[in-house]
């Protein structure tokens, strides 16, 4: 054509710019076309990477929440531990004190059935006294200090397991609400990413048409072969339902609806015959495997040895000794009379023979009873008492009825949460033109760690983004002031510094505290259990502490050469 009108110029002097202009109108045309196309895909990615992360530091947020909540019960269940040793540890105090008090009542008394017995024979109204007196003090121990002791261990027992059982389903509940946490956790991430992936804006206000009407309006749009094609491959009721759902109504309906599921589509079909797709998969690792401090006896077993432990400790037989040598001494007054003397001195001579046996039979017991089951007792005391300490670091699925929880040491997760959204909308008809739109996948992870932990419980998880698409990430803008960098980074190190000095003072808080129920604990003469919270201080307080205050000087120290070094900026 150009060459046409470049032959025939002289012939034509109008419209000679006329091929020009068309030429440019074309190319205005096709950019401003790829340009619109370009556009479109921009803003579904920016709804897709929005969605993505709103759902993510949304979830993110839940699960620091929930974390946040187990370490503050994890806080209860420890000073639940430590408040139920130190009253077992009294009890277990004056229990053993008891023990001792009988022991030294017993050997009292048996000091006293050697004398009786050595005297039974011989004389036998002098050792009614010392007979009298074995005898009223193994009395004072079978009716006082023995009913005290076998009811200070009956208390020890009763609160172990009562302990026990409280701690299990206490830590029953914190799993079940962490559980519950999650599920909540992973429906926020769902609603907030849907609301947030532009979908809203592109439904119709209202409701949707009853059914006669979108059955007339199916049939209508039959004679398109798409829309045919799709009939055909996912059925009339799956293209009513897409019809119904370019409604707002449905989908706040469908929002309502949600659950705690992996992965959510909304689906519908526009008025343009276009099909829309936007699909939320959201991902966490299951709150469902707890690391526990547990003790070293389980409460069965330790229930098992205080019953022993509670058994009458001693079998008493010199009352009866001493009631035999009373006719016994009547006796001896008369052996010497005339006619009745011989009579006399056999029934004193019977009587006390029996006396001695029943005396004797009652020391040899009540010295095996006392040295040996006593002491037996004692270490059985001694052990449950011990055992009742913090020993194990366990892994679980499940809580376990038959061991008693100190704490939790943590919640076996990674604490990461992400969200992937995918967006695919439909070729569009323009006419000349059928644009197409690639399918727009975005992703967002959160770490929800923050400054906290479940033990020592520290209520500090908070979410924050640390990974994004590439594509997404690329979309932010960089700033242009140089000293608008330096000012992010300043005061990223000046939040960091502050999150390390609040840990530190947080756990030298708690170390005081520990510390303190140490002194008591020793003022109590339980030096075992106070051992062990110093090591428990040293190692999991006082060395954290430290070495967090440590980090937080290292982290000044460098904020002031940094901002020495750039004094070009005001901060």
């Amino acid at each position: 054509m150009l060459i046409y009108f470049h032959k025939n110029k002289c012939r034509y002097e109008r419209g000679q710019l006329a091929p020009f202009f068309i030429l440019v109108l074309v190319v205005l045309v096709i950019m401003a076309m790829v340009t619109i196309n370009l556009s479109k895909v921009a803003f579904i990615k920016t709804d897709s990477s929005n969605a993505a992360d709103a759902g993510a530091l949304a979830g993110g947020s839940v699960m620091a929440s929930v974390f946040n909540s187990v370490a503050q019960a994890n806080s209860q269940l420890e000073a639940s531990y430590w408040e139920f040793y130190y009253l077992i540890s009294i009890e277990f105090a004056l229990a053993i004190s008891i023990a001792l008090i009988l022991n030294v009542n017993l050997l009292n008394s048996d000091v006293n059935a050697s004398s009786a017995i050595s005297q039974a024979c011989t004389e036998p109204c002098s050792a009614i006294p010392t007979g009298t007196i074995a005898s009223i003090l193994e009395m004072t121990v079978q009716e006082i200090f023995t009913g005290i002791f076998i009811a200070l261990v009956a208390g020890i027992e009763v609160s172990i397991i009562s302990f026990s059982i409280a701690q299990y389903y206490y830590y029953k509940s914190i799993r079940d609400s962490a559980k519950d946490g999650r599920e909540q956790a992973i429906l926020t991430a769902h609603r907030l990413a849907l609301i947030n992936s532009g979908i809203g804006s592109k439904l119709k206000d209202g409701s949707p048409p009853e059914d006669k009407e979108l059955n007339q309006l199916i049939e209508d749009m039959r004679k398109d072969p798409e829309i045919q094609k799709r009939i055909d491959d996912y059925g009339w009721e799956a293209l009513k339902r897409q019809i119904k759902n370019n409604y707002r109504k449905e989908f706040s309906k469908f929002i309502e609806n949600l659950g705690s599921g992996k992965t959510y589509t909304y689906d519908w079909f526009d008025g343009q015959s276009r099909y829309h797709n936007v699909e939320v998969t959201v991902d966490t690792q299951e709150v469902n495997k707890f690391r526990t401090k547990i003790t070293f006896m389980p409460w069965p077993v330790a229930a098992a040895a205080l019953e022993v432990v509670s058994q009458a400790i001693l079998r008493f037989a010199y009352a009866i000794g001493v009631g035999l040598l009373i006719p016994a001494c009547i006796c001896s007054l008369c052996e010497k009379m005339p006619l009745i003397g011989a009579a006399c001195a056999a029934c004193k001579y019977a009587l006390c023979a029996v006396a001695t046996a029943l005396l004797a039979a009652g020391l040899v017991v009540n010295i095996l009873e006392h040295t040996i089951m006593v002491g037996v007792k004692l270490v059985l005391l001694a052990t449950v008492w011990a055992g009742m300490l913090p020993a194990f670091s366990v892994e679980n699925d499940s809580p376990d009825l038959h061991v008693t929880l100190c704490w939790l040491d943590d919640i076996v997760h990674n604490r990461k949460f992400r969200v992937d959204t995918w967006q695919d909308h439909g070729e569009g008809n323009l006419g000349l033109w059928t644009p197409t739109y690639p399918q727009a996948h975005s992703y967002s992870v959160v770490d929800f760690r923050g400054m906290g932990s479940i033990y020592p419980p520290v209520f500090r998880h908070d979410a924050s983004i640390i990974d994004v698409d590439s594509l997404a990430a690329s979309t932010t803008p960089a700033s242009t002031d140089p000293c608008a960098a330096k000012l992010a980074y300043v005061k990223d190190l000046e939040a960091q510094r502050d999150d390390l000095q609040g840990k530190a003072d947080y756990l030298s808080g708690e170390a005081d505290r520990l510390t303190q129920q140490a002194r008591q604990l020793r003022s109590m003469n339980a030096i075992a259990a106070a051992d062990k919270i110093d090591a428990t201080v040293q190692s999991s307080y006082t060395g954290p502490a430290t070495e967090a205050a440590k980090q937080a000087g290292t982290l000044t120290s460098n904020i002031l050469k940094y901002k020495a070094d750039n004094a070009e900026c005001s901060y």
